[in-house]
Parts: C-alpha cells; sequence; structure tokens
C-alpha cells in the first residue's frame, strides 16, 4: 500500500474513528487526541499490515487501545 492510498483511506475512515472513539471517552479533547494518536501509530506501523482488506479492523484496534489507554490514566487520577 502507498503513502497516498493510505491516507485516503484513513480520511475516509476519520469520522468513524470519532464515532468509536465517543464510545469509550467522555471528554472531547480525549477523543480527539485519542483519534489523533492512533492515525500516529497507524501510520508508523503502516507495514506490518498484512492484509489491506483488514485495514479498518486493524485501525479500530489500534484506536480501542490507545482509548483504553487514555480511560486507565484518567481513572487513575
Amino acid at each position: 500500500m502507498t503513502a497516498e492510498e493510505f491516507t485516503v483511506q484513513i480520511m475516509d475512515m476519520k469520522k468513524t474513528l470519532y464515532h468509536v472513539s465517543c464510545g469509550i471517552l467522555r471528554s472531547e479533547a480525549d477523543r480527539e487526541d485519542a483519534v489523533q494518536e492512533a492515525l500516529v501509530r497507524a501510520w508508523e506501523k503502516r507495514d506490518t499490515l498484512r492484509d489491506e482488506r483488514y485495514m479498518q479492523t486493524w485501525l479500530i484496534r489500534i484506536l480501542l487501545n490507545v482509548c483504553n489507554g487514555i480511560h486507565r490514566k484518567r481513572r487513575r487520577a
């Protein structure tokens, strides 16, 4: 997958990613941070994606991990 294809698919999924983060995080700032962090992690690890058909699932899983991490940090504080 080229960088352009990756970027196009990410842009198409941005709204979905935000809605997924809404289910876990209460703060809008945390939601936006989670989506941004998930996109950064996905960009850095894009070579580990084995099958392009599962890109949405892969990215949502990354987002869920980021959201859960933020949620754990907020709960401890």
